[in-house]
């Protein structure tokens, strides 16, 4: 993705909360001559409502993007879900620009609830505040399939459960 950090995750699926969220935003693809515009996308921002420990050792808290699901359609803004909770969504119905069926997700520091308006005047993009590469933060689970770890010369490294070797007490 250009001028982003993101991951397009494959498949039919079902999605679920990576940590204790709050909906902070829900996108909807605009009307045109009465129809939705089929080039944009249903997005939903999910903010952790505590720190989360990251793959990578960061601990914070962070906002998650995901776009593309129809489902996401049915999420309003102030909505509460635990850690594990199904968001409702699968990946069979999808909204906008795509091939296939997947979900795009970007990672944000911090709790975002907005586009970086400057980044996207700037790229005509729009991107999550305090970007950062998804990879890094979060973690698959030991049975996850990866595809590809090349793309476009560049490696990507996908962080798996097994591969987390610290513990930290009282960290959830």
């Amino acid at each position: 993705h250009q001028h982003t950090y993101a991951l397009d995750l494959g498949g039919s699926q079902k999605l679920f909360a990576p940590f204790d969220c709050i909906i902070k935003n829900v996108y909807a693809p605009k009307k045109k001559n009465g129809k939705l515009d089929t080039s944009h996308s249903f997005e939903v921002w999910l903010a952790s409502k505590n720190k989360v420990l990251c793959a990578n050792g960061y601990y914070g808290r962070i906002t998650i993007a995901i776009t593309h699901p129809k489902g996401i359609s049915k999420l309003k803004v102030g909505q509460e879900f635990k850690q594990g909770a199904s968001l409702g969504i699968d990946t069979s119905e999808m909204t906008g620009v795509r091939t296939g069926n997947h979900y795009h997700l970007e990672v944000g520091l911090g709790i975002q609830s907005g586009w970086d308006e400057k980044v996207r005047k700037k790229y005509g993009k729009y991107v999550i505040p305090n970007a950062v590469p998804p990879q890094e933060y979060l973690f698959v689970e030991d049975k996850a399939t990866i595809g590809k770890t090349k793309y476009k010369l560049k490696n990507y490294k996908f962080i798996k459960e097994k591969d987390i070797t610290y513990k930290v007490k009282g960290v959830p």
